[in-house]
């Protein structure tokens, strides 16, 4: 699978620096030229209209100053719909339901090893995110759990 040419900006939101860097790394075996911008924590989100939007998000669900569920929520309800990935250690089927019932595109597990991380973000960069709503419904259509890895 090709890596989508659209893809050029993404902000990963989660407050371990050392998950920052092993995304950082893996992303940078992927594609080097795909800018990551990352926020340790959702009260440096600026969802105005001075926003430097992204390509797509990855958020985490824990992260200090409140959780990846309300950043979600209040991203959706302002309008944007770039494509956003919950990125947890949790899957909890509980927790997945609840994100997509809060607007989240994929439910991705962080994965635990540097090689799964890498094949899974080459995946996901691969997709035709210019309808996310899309992506989610044939992923669903395809995926019993729901859940993004890269044993689908």
């Amino acid at each position: 699978m090709s890596l989508n040419p659209s893809i050029r900006r993404i902000l990963l939101i989660d407050d371990d620096i050392d998950d920052y860097i092993f995304f950082r790394d893996a992303l940078e075996m992927v594609d080097p030229s795909v800018e990551l911008l990352h926020l340790p924590s959702a009260s440096r989100v600026q969802t105005d209209d001075t926003w430097k939007t992204p390509d797509i998000l990855f958020l985490d669900i824990n992260i200090p100053d409140s959780n990846g569920f309300d950043v979600l929520k209040s991203i959706r309800g302002k309008g944007f719909s770039l494509p956003i990935v919950m990125y947890s250690t949790a899957s909890n089927p509980v927790y997945v339901e609840r994100a997509y019932q809060e607007g989240a595109s994929l439910y991705f597990p962080k994965p635990d090893s540097m090689r799964a991380l890498e094949e899974s973000l080459r995946r996901l960069l691969g997709f035709n995110w210019s309808d996310p709503e899309m992506v989610k419904e044939n992923y669903k259509q395809h995926n019993s759990y729901r859940v993004f890895s890269v044993k689908d």
